[in-house]
């Protein structure tokens, strides 16, 4: 029942990623693979749009708000693109259209199924991370509330404080998938990620590429595999954070920088400048409403592509030359100022940390995080510096430039001192694992002409040696290909992180991944509480012991749904006083008012789950104001019996 629930919430994200990007496209006048590639984009654009303005006009989030939304911006976009009279974006040469780039893109999607299908072992489950707890509870919400307000989400973290924004594209098309296709947001969640992992990351890819350096079909092809052979991205994300919203807006960066590259007419581009541009414009809110990280990684992914354009330009136009020189001085210090504007309160605290010498070690080796190299990457990836270097085609600066600009704020965040760890890194949390995830967007063009290289090679060795013996040439190539496309996905970093991605999303009593997590225990416990407990109530729970997922998985409600959640007046003078309280005093007043009749404990011996806020209510069971209802394991639910209540 649920991979069948699974299948059609795939479907019904296929279709809201596809739709309204590929008719907002069709209006851009993008054809054929530039059309399939930035629809994602720009239907993470509608979808973000529309969580703004529906509730603004009184709508529910639904399927017709996006819709409407998507012709509103369609209009729009239509009537700017005739304005400005923009042709039609040129397709590339008929054979490349038919066979290289579907094959190219079909190798990336199939590799990365056949990733997602190791590490998620069945539909129903989900990543066990603190998290995941707050994504899933904010989609759980939207479905519930029908508002996908980033407004309104916010009070989920800040409920005693002003309202604040908080982009919620990801969990608005989490909660669209859910209601069109009638699955839990659990399955919803699954599901989109499934199809932006394996769907939208290599078409992106195999697009940056393209543009960048050509149409052959050894390298688009090379291009889409490549996409798959990373384990900083998008698995790794899941499991140490599970920051959904992350993963999302770093796929949907490839294509949208393709369209950076054809604004500044570098490359291979077959759509017009003015395309391009609109393309740029129409994808900005995909990126801010995502998450806004990956809109400052464009700008910084820009810088060179900028740079590089102007030096053509000024070599073309020496009486312009010095204009030039000093707009593209003024865009790079603009960036500069973005990221140190644009910096998170937050700091990640076990960031990874090492010598400038280890972090540039790991650039070189591609072996982010002092993971083990990913040998067939690695090599692939040095030899395409060096075949870049060698064509130095202006597009061929730009992949290195990218390439570049990622490495420094790497080495900067994960080797540099504590003044560079805060301000190259400050967008990012600070967090050289983020900074990591976005690298495979640079590294993938230069493997893949890495790639292309060596087959040119390969081919051409082939035909020497085995010269009149077809079948011979063809069985190893065949086995080449197949190498390397096995080398990929059986590395030993991929491997791990799809391991450990396994181990995330399974239920599980080890104390090693049960900390945050919902082990068989707890789920027979989630079950009991959705049975038993009014969907009116409260339940009054400590987040750090991964009790934050009742909510999304029941509907019932929780004093403290996450565990970043502020701890305002009334729940501090809760969790101090419940255990020990009268009837007249304000910790019992405050169950009353707020509706608290329930308490839960999810294994609360385990380390992650100590919590001084919460000390109150650690051996609630001592307490006379509760009686145990159930318990599974270690984990149990407990009635409020004290404060006026009643035992019922």
């Amino acid at each position: 029942m649920a991979g069948l629930q699974l299948l059609v919430a795939v479907a019904a994200c296929l279709i809201a990623l596809g739709v309204p990007g590929a008719a907002i496209g069709l209006t851009l006048r993008l054809r054929r693979f530039w059309l399939v590639a930035v629809a994602p984009v720009l239907s993470f654009s509608v979808i973000g749009i529309a969580a703004v303005v529906a509730p603004a006009l009184g709508l529910r989030w639904s399927t017709w708000a996006v819709a409407a939304v998507a012709a509103i911006v369609a209009i729009v976009a239509s009537a700017v693109t005739w304005l400005l009279r923009a042709p039609a974006a040129q397709s590339s040469a008929r054979l490349t259209w038919r066979w290289a780039v579907p094959i190219a893109a079909g190798t990336g999607i199939a590799l990365m199924l056949l990733r997602a299908l190791r590490g998620i072992p069945s539909a129903d489950l989900f990543a066990q991370s603190f998290d995941n707890a707050f994504h899933l509870t904010a989609a759980r919400f939207i479905v519930e509330t029908g508002s996908a307000s980033p407004w309104a989400v916010s009070r989920l973290g800040m409920p005693e404080e002003d309202s604040f924004f908080y982009p919620t594209g990801w969990h608005a098309l989490v909660a669209l998938v859910a209601e069109a296709s009638g699955s839990p947001v659990t399955i919803a969640s699954n599901a989109c990620l499934i199809v932006v992992a394996c769907v939208a990351w290599p078409l992106g890819v195999v697009l940056l590429t393209r543009t960048l350096f050509g149409s052959r079909t050894p390298l688009l092809i090379a291009a889409g595999g490549v996409s798959a052979g990373f384990a900083t991205y998008p698995f790794l994300m899941i499991v140490t954070m599970g920051t959904y919203p992350l993963v999302a807006s770093i796929a949907l960066v490839p294509a949208t920088a393709a369209a950076a590259v054809a604004l500044a007419g570098l490359g291979s581009a077959s759509v017009s400048r003015r395309i391009a541009l609109l393309t740029l414009i129409a994808s900005a809110p995909a990126l801010a409403l995502v998450h806004p990280s990956s809109l400052v990684m464009l700008a910084v992914l820009s810088v060179p592509i900028a740079i590089v354009a102007a030096v053509v330009l000024a070599r073309r136009r020496r009486d312009h030359a010095r204009l030039v020189v000093l707009s593209t001085v003024l865009y790079g210090v603009l960036v500069v100022v973005g990221v140190l504007v644009f910096r998170t309160a937050i700091d990640q605290p076990d960031s990874p940390r090492s010598s400038v010498a280890q972090a540039l070690g790991e650039v070189a080796t591609s072996a982010f995080g002092a993971m083990p190299i990913p040998i067939v990457i690695a090599a692939t990836t040095i030899i395409g510096v060096v075949a870049a270097l060698r064509r130095r085609r202006p597009a061929d600066w730009v992949g290195i430039g990218m390439w570049a600009a990622v490495a420094t704020l790497y080495v900067g965040t994960a080797g540099g001192d504590e003044f560079l760890h805060l301000v190259l890194g400050g967008p990012w949390y600070s967090d050289a694992t983020r900074i990591a995830a976005f690298t495979p967007i640079v590294i993938a063009p230069l493997a893949a002409l890495g790639a292309s290289a060596c087959w040119t090679w390969l081919t051409a060795w082939v035909r020497r040696r085995g010269a009149g013996r077809r079948a011979l040439q063809v069985a190893v190539v065949a086995t080449a290909v197949a190498a390397f496309a096995a080398a990929l996905v059986q590395s030993a970093p991929v491997r791990g992180v799809d391991a450990s991605l396994r181990a995330a999303f399974t239920p599980t009593d080890n104390a090693l991944t049960s900390l945050v997590g919902v082990g068989p225990d707890e789920r027979k416990l989630v079950r009991f509480i959705e049975q038993t407990v009014p969907e009116g109530d409260v339940i009054a729970n400590n987040p750090r012991d991964a009790s934050g997922f009742i909510y999304p998985l029941t509907g019932r409600r929780l004093l403290t749904p996450y565990m970043l959640t502020a701890i305002d007046y009334d729940r501090e003078v809760f969790y101090a006083g419940i255990a020990n309280a009268e009837s007249s005093d304000a910790a019992c007043e405050i169950a009353q008012r707020l509706g608290v009749r329930w308490v839960v404990e999810f294994h609360p011996d385990q380390v992650l789950s100590s919590d001084g806020r919460f000390v109150g209510i650690k051996d609630i069971s001592n307490s006379a104001n509760v009686e145990l209802v159930k318990r599974f394991g270690a984990s149990s639910l407990y009635r409020i019996t004290g404060c006026g209540f009643g035992a019922e």
